[in-house]
């Protein structure tokens, strides 16, 4: 059988049921996918209009969704802090923030495994708030692979319908099925202990994926695995989920992960949203300090200063009693006060030609220097603080050496020192 008769045969199986909240969240999903089921047979062109008009409905909704804990002490400990959002149809969205910034909470409260204390939670459009968690009709992935070490591979993947009372033999051809997509067909007959890494991850995702459900949560799956299993299981993951077409909620620390698997992300600081948008957004247009700063390797570089002026389409900035003019666009806001702070990434910065410099351009001295690919990452210690600086292999730097660093004004980003809110970028 192909991977992709496989594939749809399981996927559109009336037969599939689940397990319990340790491998799964499942109940009864109001779903339907007629307008794509009846597409298929008028063409290729209808199906794909189909499958849009079907990515863009609302799958899930958190409508000023609250969770607060007790300390030891009696006091309130706010862990999500009224967040709104909506995830697609077949959309893979991220929950990106710091440690402790609410984005585990705010799945555990998706998946029904923590009670919210105030708000609301809809799967297309049905209130499932106080549902409880087996009854939500969701697929969860651990950051703990979880296998039971006593079971073949087989019996792992068809462990959540042998809890629901289906036959052996039907659970083995689904699970054989499952093991198929995710090409671990070989590994059926074996234990978790035989396996690699990346062959036990493979497993854990057949076994949530046999499951069929409204959506997959996925808690930091690949964070105990080296860098290479990494890579190649972020290559599965968004693999199957181009092939099943399913919205999956993914958590994760690690903004690499978020920036190459995601349509869409949410960055959480302090259980509140910094920012939702797609990667691309994210980078481009941060909407504060904090997003700035934790978008983009290397982090953006921060320098305050005062506004000397500014206009809807230039903005003139005093940093280290030099004068930064350069063009803005699209400017959002008013500063609150002569405080603001400029925001620059690391490659629009350039070390200058001595013989023609610039009165912008910032000495320093080099502290440390990383080598990345074919590019350097230079530290400068500055006049204030430190810089961040990508420049060519070849460029012969060392520590130590005294720089001048010229910076391309038409990417910088002006924002509020007070509130922390992007005002304009450069244009």
């Amino acid at each position: 059988m192909s991977y992709l008769e496989s594939l749809n045969r399981w996927l559109h199986s009336s037969k599939r049921l689940t397990v319990d909240a340790m491998t799964t969240i499942q109940g009864n999903s109001e779903l339907s996918d007629n307008d794509s089921q009846s597409s298929r047979g008028d063409g290729e062109q209808s199906y794909n209009q189909a499958r849009h008009k079907k990515k863009n409905r609302t799958a899930i909704e958190l409508d000023n969704l609250c969770k607060e804990f007790t300390s030891p002490d009696g006091s309130a400990i706010t862990a999500v802090d009224s967040i709104d959002l909506t995830i697609r149809e077949g959309e893979f969205f991220t929950l990106v923030g710091p440690s402790g910034c609410g984005k585990t909470t705010t799945l555990r409260m998706i998946a029904g495994l923590e009670a919210p204390t105030d708000g609301d939670i809809y799967f297309h459009g049905r209130r499932v708030t106080q549902d409880p968690a087996n009854e939500r009709n969701l697929a969860m992935m651990f950051q703990n692979i979880a296998l039971y070490p006593h079971m073949r591979i087989k019996d792992n993947i068809s462990y959540p319908l042998k809890v629901r009372n289906i036959s052996k033999t039907d659970r083995y051809k689904q699970a054989a099925d499952a093991a198929d997509i995710m090409q671990i067909s070989d590994l059926l007959e074996k234990y978790p202990a035989d396996l690699s890494g990346g062959q036990r991850q493979r497993a854990a995702l057949a076994r949530t994926i046999v499951q069929d459900p409204i959506a997959f949560l996925m808690d930091e799956p690949l964070s105990d695995l080296d860098a290479k299993l990494q890579v190649e299981i972020r290559k599965e993951i968004q693999r199957i989920h181009a092939e099943i077409n399913k919205p999956t909620i993914y958590v994760t620390h690690n903004q690499e992960e978020a920036m190459t698997m995601s349509d869409r992300i949410a960055v959480l600081n302090d259980g509140q949203i910094a920012q939702v948008g797609t990667p691309e957004k994210l980078y481009n247009e941060p909407a504060s300090i904090f997003v700035g700063g934790f978008i983009g390797v290397p982090s953006m570089n921060f320098l305050d200063g005062n506004l000397v002026s500014m206009t809807e389409n230039k903005a003139t900035v005093s940093v280290y009693e030099k004068e930064f003019t350069w063009n803005i666009e699209n400017v959002r806001r008013e500063s609150a006060g002569d405080s603001v702070t400029i925001g620059f990434r690391p490659d629009v910065i350039s070390l200058a030609d001595t013989s023609a410099e610039y009165e912008t351009d910032i000495q320093g001295s080099v502290n440390l220097i990383e080598r990345i690919g074919d590019r350097l990452l230079a530290y400068v210690e500055g006049p204030e603080n430190e810089l961040r600086v990508t420049v060519d292999a070849g460029d012969d730097l060392s520590r130590g050496d005294k720089v001048s660093l010229h910076i391309n004004n038409a990417d910088m980003y002006l924002f509020d020192t007070q509130s922390g809110e992007l005002i304009a970028r450069g244009d």
